[in-house]
């Protein structure tokens, strides 16, 4: 399950090559004010490494950002890139082209930096947005240098990235406060890995996990919200829906008969939706009202693992039925869904709702 205040959830300057990285006892790294900052891949990257956008920042939190912008407060570097992908891109955050290597980036061959030529600066926190599978560094260190020429120093390493928009920090920042709820002790895993407890105050409740977590240098904090005002309707059968489940329509309703439909005002949530590069899967298609559009699960689905859901502004009424309508066929089909909603203790199981999967059996004789 995704965790939703995340929004994982949920940027920094660039280089592709391979280092042991060299930190304090703490593993907190000594870094040093320098002009010129690169970030190196330490570890094979399998097509080709495309980073996106990419942001410096000054402070552990990335609240500071140090503003590097190519020819005009220096310039920007890197391995030679592919056609329409030079290093510049990657810091011109609103542009949709990035930079890419021409081919797979083994350890050690690539990289993407930037000369700053306004005085040396401190890189505490970066962000980088990385490619898909077969497009990214799994595992990248931050390196620096007086000199284009170098000698360059190792300021920091991180490992288990994933693909996609990442925070990565050279060390945790204080224990943030997370709203509507309370932060007990920390185990101090290192200087860029935490886990704080904590518990959401009474009447709220958290759709994540337990933990207050700093993962790479970066907070993570489950978020609490008011109790009865997310609801999920979980796939529990069969063994496997593949390749994927399909939602035509969702709708809840007030009475047990499936009339007095409820208003839905929010947003849409799943496990995760289908992409196609022509298409929209996305979760709110399946609460619009249309049975021309519809929701697919990311992937196939056991049972508790897929699930489809809402979060709503306001706490709705009580939910009495639930309809849920899949295309014609065998295909794509839950044949059994259990309601969850949002309590004090996490998703709690609402036995009192009936479930109405459509079409019918006799339907589709």
């Amino acid at each position: 399950m995704p965790l939703l205040s995340l929004p994982l959830p949920m940027l920094l300057s660039l280089f592709c090559g391979a280092a042991a990285i060299d930190v304090t006892s703490d593993g907190a790294a000594a870094a040093k004010p320098a002009s010129f900052w690169r970030i190196v891949n330490t570890d094979e990257v399998e097509i080709a490494w495309r980073v996106r956008s990419l942001q410096l920042f000054s402070d552990d939190g990335c609240t500071k950002p140090i503003m590097a912008q190519a020819n005009e407060t220096g310039v920007a570097f890197g391995t030679k890139a592919a056609d329409m992908t030079a290093a510049d891109y990657v810091f011109m955050l609103g542009s949709p082209r990035g930079w890419e290597t021409e081919d797979i980036c083994a350890v050690g061959e690539s990289h993407l930096g930037f000369e700053f030529h306004k005085g040396p600066v401190d890189v505490r926190c970066i962000v980088i947005h990385q490619g898909d599978d077969g497009f990214y560094a799994y595992s990248m260190a931050l390196q620096s240098a007086a000199s284009g020429s170098g000698p360059w120093s190792d300021v920091g390493s991180w490992s288990h990235l994933p693909s996609g928009k990442t925070k990565i920090s050279l060390a945790c920042p204080s224990v943030p406060s997370v709203p509507h709820a309370e932060v007990g002790a920390c185990t101090h895993v290192d200087a860029r890995s935490k886990e704080c407890g904590f518990r959401c105050l009474d009447g709220f409740g958290t759709p994540g996990g337990e933990m207050v977590r700093c993962v790479h240098g970066a907070w993570y904090s489950p978020q609490c919200l008011p109790v009865g005002t997310m609801v999920r309707l979980v796939a529990t059968a069969p063994e496997r829906i593949k390749p994927y489940w399909v939602v035509l329509h969702a709708g809840l309703y007030a009475s047990e008969d499936c009339t007095d439909e409820i208003r839905m005002e929010g947003s849409a949530i799943s496990s995760g939706e289908f992409v196609i590069k022509y298409a929209s899967y996305h979760a709110r298609n399946a609460w619009d009202g249309s049975s021309d559009t519809s929701w697919a699960s990311n992937e196939r689905c056991s049972p508790s693992k897929c699930w489809l859901g809402f979060h709503f502004q306001e706490r709705p009424r009580p939910v009495r039925c639930v309809r849920v309508e899949h295309p014609h066929g065998s295909e794509y089909h839950a044949s059994a869904v259990k309601v969850e909603w949002l309590g004090q203790s996490g998703w709690e199981e609402d036995q009192r709702v009936l479930v109405q999967l459509l079409p019918l059996p006799r339907e589709e004789l």
